[in-house]
């Protein structure tokens, strides 16, 4: 029963997000992922790493929410990482990428993702993954027309660009010289002469990119003069450009080590005209004169690395869950919230305490569990302690004549009185007359206003009453008693003896000595008690004061 405490002016379930780095809660699943970097050398910091995942079995199973909005990948879930969820949803191969910050070289590196809270607001970012992302919802990543003149222009998500010479986008940030970056668009369409995907030095705008002119296609490379939209020379061999829809790509990796991808042709080029020396700037549009349109759906700028690491995906494991159930209602001194095993740490109101909680006052109880990858489990409710009914009743009898004394405590909403003798009363204090002498079950139910009730029988004897002292070796008196029972035993053996309340549960104990024995009850409750001499069969009724 998901609830919210306000603790001290915060919310608590918000102060502890903010504490714990706004750490996972409520997540039920955790699959282990590995990322295979055992073979390259080169160390990767904020890396974006692809995998597939299974989310249509995940969706179908209820595990995974229908859009994926509550899937989640981090270290563990205090340190979660950006992530993209590119393609195909609800299928057996959806397409993701994940923002690593670190991948150690010549190792494994672990990563996890969670799923399993209907609750979740989807977190699916290509902003956050990569380094530059335009979705051309309103191309802010660009400069508008560098060079060149065209019309151009987002419609619906779709970059369209058509241009009667040259024409240059180049995007507002630069991307340093010291990290090898790819480049990479996904064109809708594209023809005539040479549009392409380019980087371009910021320090005197030569670069290198992927260029389609016409039938073919190529790496191209900037000409000797300046400008963005100055001629593009060949930097490799002419391949066969065939359809032009898909995703185009461009990495220049190092002086005289530029490579591209094209929809069916890899490319690549061993120029050293220009030097890899400056920051880049990507740009895309039409260069080296000519007519030419392209459409772009999206553009996207990614760490590059020789050798990608595979990602493996392995192991589902099921997460602990917390229910403490519905609201509480109890007539009792208290009552025990379970929060349930399986957690390294338990936060009851912001106290650290453990699975259980002893509660003996009304208010509102909320958990935070934690388990050993620092997932959050949250779960509250109200408690109403109310005091127990404790039922009770005292009597004198003439004859068959019964007068009932109710001793309850606690109670005073209702008093039902049942005779054993088929009669009844509701009167808080009633007299009864009974038709013969005998044994009478009598039984007192006590009603608070707050509900909470109590019945209490004893077996009472009428017109033979003497019969109550055969067979003791013992008399207790005063009775009632404020502070001390005398206890005179009439036998010449020392006896264990005990005093129980109504529950029966032992206040005092200790023994008697043949003759007069002083007990004290002084720091006893008020309230009717018993007395009982180990081996005696009665046992003697007594009212503390």
């Amino acid at each position: 029963m998901k609830k919210s405490l306000l603790f001290g002016g915060f919310l608590l379930s918000t102060l502890c997000s903010q504490l714990s780095a706004q750490c996972l809660e409520n997540y039920a699943y955790r699959t282990d992922i590995s990322i295979d970097n055992s073979s390259n050398g080169e160390s990767l910091t904020d890396y974006q790493i692809s995998l597939t995942l299974n989310t249509q079995d995940l969706i179908a199973l209820g595990k995974m929410n229908a859009d994926g909005s509550d899937l989640r990948f981090g270290g563990d879930c205090c340190n979660l990482y950006c992530h993209y969820i590119e393609s195909g949803i609800n299928t057996t191969s959806t397409k993701i990428w994940v923002k690593v910050p670190a991948i150690t070289s010549n190792s494994f590196t672990g990563l996890y993702a969670f799923y399993g809270n209907p609750t979740a607001s989807d977190a699916s970012d290509p902003n956050c993954v990569f380094d530059l992302y335009d979705g051309f919802d309103n191309m802010v990543s660009f400069a508008s027309g560098t060079c060149g003149s065209a019309t151009s222009g987002v419609t619906n998500g779709i970059l369209d660009v058509s241009w009667n010479s040259d024409y240059v986008l180049t995007s507002t940030s630069t991307f340093p010289q010291g990290t090898v970056y790819t480049a990479e668009m996904d064109v809708t369409t594209a023809s005539g002469n040479w549009p392409g995907l380019y980087w371009f030095k910021d320090s005197d705008t030569r670069g290198y990119g992927t260029l389609l002119g016409g039938t073919t296609v190529r790496i191209s490379k900037s000409g000797s003069s300046s400008g963005y939209c100055q001629g593009h020379n060949w930097a490799s061999i002419d391949y066969s450009a065939g359809l032009a829809t898909g995703i185009w790509s461009s990495t220049w990796i190092a002086t005289g080590n530029i490579i591209g991808d094209y929809p069916g042709a890899a490319m690549t080029s061993t120029d050293t005209e220009h030097p890899r020396n400056s920051d880049l700037r990507v740009g895309i549009g039409g260069i080296s004169g000519g007519t030419g349109n392209m459409s772009v759906n999206w553009l996207r700028v990614r760490k590059y690395t020789a050798i990608e690491p595979p990602v493996l995906i392995s192991t589902e494991n099921v997460l602990p869950t917390i229910d403490l159930g519905a609201d509480i209602t109890a007539c009792a001194d208290e009552v025990n919230l379970d929060a349930g095993a399986g957690f390294s740490s338990y936060e009851w109101n912001g106290t650290p305490g453990g699975q259980v909680l002893n509660v003996t006052s009304s208010d509102y109880y909320e958990v935070i569990a934690s388990d050993s990858y620092g997932c959050l489990f949250i779960d509250g409710n109200n408690v109403t302690i109310n005091d127990p009914v404790v039922a009770d009743f005292s009597y004198s009898a003439t004859g068959l004549s019964v007068t009932f004394t109710n001793t309850s405590t606690n109670g005073g909403a209702s008093s039902s009185w049942d005779f054993g003798d088929a009669s009844s009363s509701m009167d808080v204090n009633p007299s009864h007359t009974y038709a013969a002498s005998g044994t009478y079950e009598v039984c007192l139910t006590e009603t608070a206003p707050n509900t909470c009730d109590q019945e209490y029988c004893e077996e009472i004897t009428i017109g033979v009453a003497e019969l109550q002292e055969i067979n003791t070796n013992y008399s207790l008196y005063p009775n009632p008693a404020s502070t001390i029972v005398t206890v005179n035993l009439f036998n010449d053996q020392i006896i264990d003896f005990s005093i129980t309340d109504l529950h029966g549960k032992v206040v005092v104990n200790g023994v008697v000595k043949p003759g007069a024995n002083e007990i004290s009850i002084e720091k006893l409750n008020a309230g009717t008690y018993f007395f009982n001499v180990n081996g005696e069969k009665m046992v003697h009724r007594f009212v503390k004061q």
